[in-house]
C-alpha cells in the first residue's frame, strides 16, 4: 500500500486572483517542503477515502489523482523520490524496515474508552469520534512522539499493553495493530507520519 508521509501545513498564495496556490507546505522532520498543487492532489489522494480500512496500492492512488491533474504518475515519482510517499509492501520484514525509518505521530484527541469495550480506546475530535483502536495501537499512537522510530515505541509500549489487556504481546504484534489502522487515522486525520529521528 501507498502511504503519505508528512504534516501538512496548508496552501500558500501568493496572487490575489489565483484560483489554485501556488503551492503546498507539508513538514518532514525538521524540513518544511513546498510542493505544487498537482503533487499535493496525489500526496493526499493517498490518505484513502473515509470508510475504506486497507491503504491504497499505487494504482488505485494515481488513478484517485487523475481525476483531479493531469500526469499523476509523475507527481507519484516526485514525491517518492522527496520521501513524501512510501510503498509499502504487505510482508513482515518491509513493515519492520518501515516501522524503524519512520514514526506515528498523533494530530487528534484521545476520547477515551466505556464500560462496554475497556479495550477499544476512541480518537477523534470531542463530538466527532474518528477510530476506534485497541490497547495496543492506542498507546503507539499516544507515545508516538516520545521515540525516534515506530519500531521503538513498539517496544517501548508493551509492557502497559500487556497490563491493559492481560495478555503477553511482542513489538511485532503491537507493530501488525498499528499498520492495519494507519489508513483510517492518516484519513481522518488523527495521525501523521514522519521520517525517524536521531534521538
Amino acid at each position: 500500500m501507498v502511504l503519505p508521509v508528512g504534516h501538512v501545513l496548508g496552501p500558500f498564495f501568493t496572487d490575489e486572483h489565483a484560483e489554485i496556490p501556488e503551492s503546498v507546505d507539508i513538514r518532514l522532520g525538521e524540513e518544511l517542503i513546498s510542493i505544487p498543487s498537482g503533487a499535493y492532489a496525489v500526496w493526499a489522494a493517498a490518505h484513502g477515502e473515509p470508510g475504506v480500512d486497507s491503504g491504497m496500492p499505487r494504482a488505485a492512488t494515481i488513478a484517485a489523482a487523475a481525476q483531479l491533474v493531469d500526469e499523476p504518475d509523475r507527481w507519484f515519482d516526485q514525491l517518492t523520490a522527496r520521501s513524501l510517499l512510501v510503498e509499502l509492501p504487505d510482508t513482515p520484514q518491509a513493515r519492520q524496515r518501515f516501522a524503524r525509518s519512520h514514526r506515528v505521530l498523533p494530530l487528534a484527541l484521545g476520547l477515551g474508552n466505556s464500560a462496554e469495550h475497556p479495550d477499544r480506546f476512541i480518537v477523534g475530535m470531542v463530538g466527532a469520534p474518528a477510530v476506534t483502536l485497541p490497547a495496543s495501537a492506542f498507546l503507539a499512537w499516544m507515545f508516538g512522539h516520545r521515540y525516534p522510530s515506530l519500531w521503538q515505541t513498539c517496544e517501548n509500549v508493551v509492557n502497559t499493553t500487556q497490563l491493559m489487556i492481560g495478555a503477553e504481546v511482542d513489538p511485532a504484534a503491537v507493530l501488525a495493530d498499528v499498520i492495519t489502522l494507519l489508513s483510517p487515522l492518516l484519513v481522518h486525520g488523527c495521525a501523521c507520519l514522519d521520517r525517524r529521528t536521531d534521538g
